[in-house]
């Protein structure tokens, strides 16, 4: 047994020494970065850096620290010295959109997502993302093209079904909006401004009755919902207007 034991402790330390420069360090880093200890996975990942400057691992650990941190500008700035070394980096370039995107800076966010999608066109949220750039642009076509992107990819993604029925409707294409924001609500019955929204539209469309039965949906997920009582009571009152109350 005690031969068996010196021969398991020798195989363990040939491990070590035969793994590559700056793992153990990496894999200490994602045990912080994974218990929410971002300034010490952040050290980590730089002592990885120290024994091997080319781990793109140890500068995407970093990244995402620093965006835990909110430290955005660090953030931007490592995963810049990445994409130096890795041009085509697809999580280094849709971080970069991200951030640029949270910076209101579109323009170069949509860059940054076109080049993320260059590498991997199947990327849904790379789509979802570059919707979001274009439509604050007001690129409300292009918006819309990314955003059947991503839903052609993952036809569950609320968020991108949901932002597709805001565009529709701001222009004015209520029919269609009313269709996305079905799609939401067949995957989330109980989502707020799907809800609301539909109620926004039939309103708008003139069909008072269908609009006060999304807004009583509405409030039923959140009675404390003022916009939606004010819209209710619109709604109400134009149905009996009408001779339908």
């Amino acid at each position: 047994m005690r031969y068996l034991l010196a021969a398991l402790v020798a195989l363990a330390a040939a491990a070590s020494c035969s793994m590559p420069p700056g793992f153990n360090a990496v894999r200490e880093g994602e045990m912080f970065r994974k218990n929410d200890e971002y300034k010490n996975a952040i050290a980590s990942y730089r002592v990885a850096l120290g024994q091997d400057s080319s781990l793109t691992r140890a500068y995407l650990g970093i990244g995402y620290c620093q965006i835990e941190l909110m430290d955005f500008t660090d953030a931007e700035a490592t995963f810049g010295r990445l994409l130096k070394r890795e041009p085509r980096n697809e999580q280094a370039l849709y971080h970069l959109g991200q951030l640029h995107l949270h910076r209101e800076s579109y323009q170069s966010a949509a860059d940054y997502f076109r080049q993320a999608l260059s590498v991997n066109p199947g990327f849904a949220d790379s789509h979802y993302q570059l919707g979001l750039a274009y439509g604050r642009m007001k690129n409300y076509r292009e918006a819309l093209d990314e955003l059947r992107a991503a839903v052609e990819i993952n036809p569950r993604f609320v968020d991108a079904w949901y932002t597709m029925g805001n565009i529709f409707t701001r222009l004015k294409e209520r029919d269609k909006a009313l269709e996305a924001y079905g799609r939401v609500l067949q995957l989330d019955s109980k989502h707020l401004m799907a809800l609301y929204m539909s109620g926004d539209c039939y309103y708008s469309m003139g069909r008072y009755e269908d609009a006060v039965r999304m807004f009583e949906r509405t409030l039923d997920v959140n009675f404390g919902y003022t916009a939606a009582h004010t819209s209710l009571k619109k709604s109400r009152e134009r149905l009996e207007a009408a001779g339908g109350g």
